[in-house]
């Protein structure tokens, strides 16, 4: 019965795998059929996926690589499985080095200190993770020699390339804009003390399978948020996702992002930790870790690319 549960729920993270890509495609042969946003496939291919690199999304692009993020959440998920990495709260803790490189490589792309392609968003997602899994390789090396995984050198294999990058930034480019710097961390610190006691509230309740990694989740995409806020707010940025600026249009300000942040993460760690528990924990434990990424790496870059602005 084990077994046959086991099957039937894998059919299940298919089947809806399946939809998603299903989805997607019919949204991608609505594009092509409406005539409405290109008349080629090399127009199409150029406005929608050459032309924003770093620099916006559009609705289409932002479904195709939702269904590309969630096909490697799978494929990773196997991986780490095969390799006998538990990605638990101690994996997790200790990914965060790799997560400050690629934010402080593309603050740096950003201000002009690199110039490449490689180093903006979605193609720098691709390169921290090479670099992630030849460290990981290292690490795994070791065990096989010493039978235990020592999660402090995996760390350090990350830290490295983190200090060379923040000393480009503090010795090389500075940080003239402390008022920035300030700012995210006035929004993000108040918005986080108000959320700990509601989130210890609802653990009451739920029962998390880890309350620290819930509030490490929270707290990046509640500094995600005030960072955006603050750049827009103060400093004239612009928000590049469709969403985001849906929800700034409909209300008028970026400030919602912080409450609908919160809520978003709260519901996702409340979804995964009840329903995609058990013998799905190491795909729950991947995609907590992907969300963590994705609220923590934006939240970093805009921080540390205000803090350079001049």
């Amino acid at each position: 019965m084990y077994f046959l549960r086991r099957k039937i729920g894998s059919i299940h993270l298919y089947m809806w795998i399946t939809l998603l890509i299903f989805v997607a495609a019919v949204s991608i042969v609505y594009v092509f059929t409406s005539g409405k946003f290109f008349g080629n496939i090399s127009d199409f291919i150029n406005r929608h996926f050459i032309l924003p690199l770093g620099h916006y999304y559009t609705p289409v692009n932002s479904v195709v690589y939702s269904v590309i993020l969630i096909l490697a959440i799978v494929l990773i998920s196997q991986l780490l499985t095969r390799l006998k990495v538990n990605v638990d709260s101690k994996f997790m803790y200790s990914v965060l080095p790799y997560i400050f490189i690629g934010s402080a490589a593309r603050a740096l792309n950003d201000s002009g200190v690199f110039d490449t392609i490689l180093l903006v968003s979605p193609p720098i997602y691709f390169v921290i993770f090479g670099y992630t899994l030849v460290c990981l390789f290292i690490t795994l090396f070791v065990r096989k020699k010493t039978t235990r995984f020592f999660y402090s050198l995996f760390s350090v294999l990350g830290l490295i390339p983190v200090v060379y990058l923040i000393s480009l930034i503090v010795f090389g480019v500075g940080i003239p804009n402390v008022r920035g710097c300030f700012l995210i961390f006035a929004f993000a610190g108040g918005s986080s003390l108000i959320a700990l006691p509601v989130i210890f509230l609802i653990d009451r309740f739920v029962h998390f399978e880890s309350f620290s990694i819930t509030c490490l989740i929270t707290a990046a995409h509640l500094l995600d948020a005030s960072a955006t806020h603050v750049a827009v707010s103060y400093f004239g940025y612009f928000e590049q996702h469709p969403l985001p600026n849906l929800l700034t249009n409909l209300f008028g300000t970026t400030l919602i992002l912080i409450p609908v942040k919160f809520l978003a993460s709260i519901l996702m760690m409340i979804v995964l930790d009840r329903y995609l528990a058990g013998e799905q924990k190491q795909l729950s434990g991947l995609i907590k870790l992907t969300i963590l990424i994705l609220g923590l790496a934006t939240g970093t870059r805009d921080l540390l690319r205000l803090i350079m602005l001049k």
